[in-house]
């Protein structure tokens, strides 16, 4: 899979560093540049894409901003990008952003919304705005779709 080009697995070349989820390996020379940066977050440009800590959640991924180690997030690799988005929608994204779709990785950002006393938290990806990795060229992109069908906060059982 084209994902594991990026990941931080390279032990000898990366560095341990502790964020807010806890203690993670990146490695900087396989940082991944985003030129216009995450929506709300446009000051930060690289980011090291590492394996969630301690194995915990093994479908995540640690989306780790490089020069600000307060600046994360938690991202779920799409496995199957069919399922998920219409082909002719994807085509036009990876047109868009000039990127080969044997070359595109998405990813998308996850959030847990803390529940009250006595509701249990969920856990939501944002499909409507994809992280669109080019892993031939270790640029990114947070791609929004134009379509109203893809959810901003698509609750994940």
């Amino acid at each position: 899979m084209a994902l594991e080009k990026i990941l931080n697995e390279e032990i000898a070349t990366s560095e341990i560093i502790m964020t807010r989820f806890g203690k993670i390996h990146i490695n900087k020379e396989k940082a991944l540049n985003f030129p216009e940066g995450i929506l709300g977050i446009e000051g930060i440009h690289k980011y090291c894409l590492a394996d969630y800590p301690e194995n915990k959640l093994p479908l995540f991924k640690v989306l780790q901003a490089v020069d600000n180690l307060n600046v994360a997030f938690l991202v779920l690799p799409v496995t199957n990008v069919a399922e998920t988005y219409k082909k002719e929608h994807l085509d036009e994204c990876f047109s868009d952003l000039q990127i080969r779709d044997d070359n595109a990785v998405v990813v998308l950002i996850a959030s847990i919304h803390k529940g009250l006393a006595n509701e249990k938290s969920k856990l939501t990806v944002n499909v409507r705005a994809p992280i669109i990795i080019d892993t031939a060229n270790m640029i990114a992109y947070q791609y929004v779709f134009k379509y109203d069908n893809y959810s901003i906060q698509n609750e994940l059982n």
